[in-house]
């Protein structure tokens, strides 16, 4: 095989990735990583990729990690009562299917709390810092004198100490992993479960995940051996020689969960589900039987189809929206919505709906930009391998599972990208479909008008603020999670990190919220400014965040106003802002100069220091103040 091989497909045909391997690691040695890095992810992302080779490629991937902006890395520290190293290969691979960059520290061999209270003694990390807890049942039942409800409750105490300490460093998210054990023990199957080990595992997991902590995760270890079965997923002899006790098998499906609650604390779930029609949401073609004559009922040939339909209605009621990308003549298409009774989604229940015959990349485009999200939130589904090709190559931030022939298996295909993992549902994500269709009334109303100035005043747009307080805090730690392309600085706070901030009463911590003639926009922008550690007359605006789904009305201009008033209610006299540049905000790398500022310096870190007097700050909105 050549260096460079010319006639490898831009995005692997299945079983490539070790072929893409081979390319990492040529392109490292010819010093090339940022070529390497590309290669690594069409590897990682192989949807026939081995566990032997995702776990070679997550440790290639240490060789590139010190090439990565320490902002757009996660430190992810490991903390195991078990040998924890092939979750720590594995980790960074399934990390990188996403693009994110991650520094894997492993303690010790059992050394949970003192490696953790050493750790808290470090520098805080400029980037996202994870702690994953990784507990063994070795000393659950090492102590046969003492009941088991005794050693649960020594467990959990020991466990909330360790979450105290985790609570010291700043800005630090918790993955929980919970307890499992590999055997039924000596009372066997049944009485294991009613009196023994299983059971003590199972109260134990109960009464951890009773007392986990704010915006932690758990990862239920019990449920995911139990999926991936546990002859596979546990490994004896490993056990017995490394004090690992899961295979190659049980490590790359422990990292897979593991990532998905580390999305959780940090970005949130997937916000919108593409589904295609013909073969996907219903059986047969649409154009060819008719409306009547899809499989969708009380059959065996239609209840697959139904249990999908009801997976979606459930997905759209917790908080995703759902759109549609068929290629289908746009009537046929959205007949059965109308006329076949046995349909549980209706055309209301989509935000977007592109029904017609140009490629699926550039109708998931379009659909991105009628909902103003970027494609890293969206979850394409289609029954056509040729289709799934076409996204993964064209759109790689899109995440696309790989669905059987069977649709039997669509909703379980779906499940295992765990791409809709959350610590919690806020208010504003189960009314997410409303707002946009009230977007979508909105967008046909933009058409009447000449002039974005004649469409703003039609709005009718008022504002309201709101300090950030205990009935919100969760929605803004979302926001700041996941925001990306209105975000002057992408710092990740948590929620411990946003309250430790507003401990000090000269600090600003500010809510907006937006409604209009068609509707409420909801929460749509957060800022947080803290005072300058130097200038005790500056305040320095840590964090400044909008939804993409109020750019271009003006609610950034009526939001710096506010965040001007309550410095001068401080007594600051300047307003200091920091723009730092990732690759997705360019979108407002001007904007403190279109507001005033003047530009000062480059920080640190690389980012670019503005700077006004607060007094100067009064810029035209289209936004009233509400009362």
């Amino acid at each position: 095989m050549s260096a460079e091989p010319s006639d490898l497909p831009l995005t692997p045909a299945f079983g490539n990735a070790g072929e893409w391997l081979k390319i990492c690691r040529t392109r490292l040695q010819a010093a090339r990583p940022d070529a390497a890095a590309d290669a690594l992810f069409e590897a990682s992302r192989d949807p026939m990729i081995t566990p032997d080779l995702l776990l070679r490629a997550g440790r290639m991937h240490s060789k590139l990690a010190g090439e990565f902006d320490r902002r757009d890395k996660y430190d992810v520290r490991l903390y195991g009562q078990c040998t924890v190293d092939g979750l720590a290969d594995a980790l960074p691979a399934v990390a990188w299917r996403d693009r994110i960059a991650t520094l894997i520290d492993v303690a010790p061999f059992d050394s949970v709390l003192p490696s953790l209270e050493a750790a808290v003694m470090q520098p805080e990390s400029p980037g996202v810092c994870i702690n994953v807890f990784f507990p063994w049942t070795t000393r659950l039942l090492a102590q046969p004198e003492l009941p088991f409800e005794r050693r649960i409750e020594e467990e959990v105490e020991f466990w909330q100490f360790v979450w105290d300490v985790s609570a010291r460093q700043p800005d630090t998210r918790i993955i929980q992993i919970g307890y499992d054990t590999e055997f039924d023990g000596a009372l066997g199957h049944f009485l294991g479960r009613r009196d023994g080990e299983r059971s003590a595992v199972a109260r134990l997991n109960e009464m951890l995940l009773t007392h986990l902590p704010e915006n932690a995760y758990f990862v239920d270890l019990t449920t995911v051996a139990a999926q991936a079965g546990h002859r596979q997923f546990y490994d004896p002899r490993r056990d017995h020689l490394a004090k690992q006790p899961f295979s190659d098998v049980g490590a790359v499906v422990i990292a897979e969960h593991v990532w998905a609650g580390i999305r959780a604390v940090v970005t949130g779930p997937k916000k919108v589900v593409v589904t295609d029609l013909d073969n996907t949401l219903w059986g047969g073609v649409v154009g060819e039987t008719g409306a009547s004559g899809i499989k969708l009922g009380d059959d065996a040939a239609g209840r697959p189809f139904l249990a999908y339909q009801r997976y979606l209605k459930q997905l759209a009621d917790r908080g995703c929206v759902l759109a549609v990308s068929s290629k289908n003549n746009p009537e046929d298409a959205r007949e059965p919505f109308d006329s076949n009774p046995m349909m549980r989604l209706k055309l209301e229940d989509f935000a977007a709906f592109e029904a017609g015959w140009d490629p699926k990349p550039l109708a998931l485009e379009r659909i991105a930009k009628k909902l103003s999200l970027s494609l890293e939130h969206f979850v394409f589904v289609d029954d056509h391998p040729a289709e799934r090709h076409a996204v993964r190559a064209a759109l790689p931030e899109v995440a696309v599972p790989e669905l059987p022939q069977d649709p039997s298996e669509y909703v379980r295909s779906i499940e295992q990208g765990l791409w809709f993992e959350a610590v919690r549902i806020t208010d504003e994500d189960s009314h997410r479909s409303r707002m946009y269709q009230q977007q979508n009334a909105r967008s046909e109303s933009r058409k009447r008008f000449s002039t974005t100035e004649e469409y703003l005043a039609s709005l009718h747009l008022v504002g309201s603020t709101a300090p950030i307080d205990d009935m919100n805090l969760a929605r803004v730690v979302q926001m700041i999670g996941k925001t990306n392309q209105f975000n002057l600085t992408t710092r990740r706070h948590s929620s411990s990190h946003v309250k430790r901030i507003l401990e000090d009463p000269q600090s600003i911590g500010l809510t907006v919220s937006i409604q209009d003639r068609y509707g409420d926009y909801g929460l749509v922008a957060v800022m947080l400014g803290c005072p300058d550690e130097q200038d005790a007359t500056v305040v320095e605006v840590d964090t400044w965040l909008m939804s993409c789904r109020v750019i271009g009305r003006t609610v950034e201009h009526f939001t710096i106003n506010l965040f001007a008033r309550q410095a001068a209610e401080r007594g600051f006299r300047a307003i200091r802002g920091i723009y730092s540049p990732t690759a997705k905000n360019g979108l407002v790398k001007d904007l403190y100069s279109v507001l005033g500022f003047q530009q000062q310096s480059v920080s640190d870190d690389n980012g670019i220091v503005f700077e006004t007097l607060t007094s100067s700050i009064a810029v035209d909105s289209a936004v009233a103040k509400a009362g």
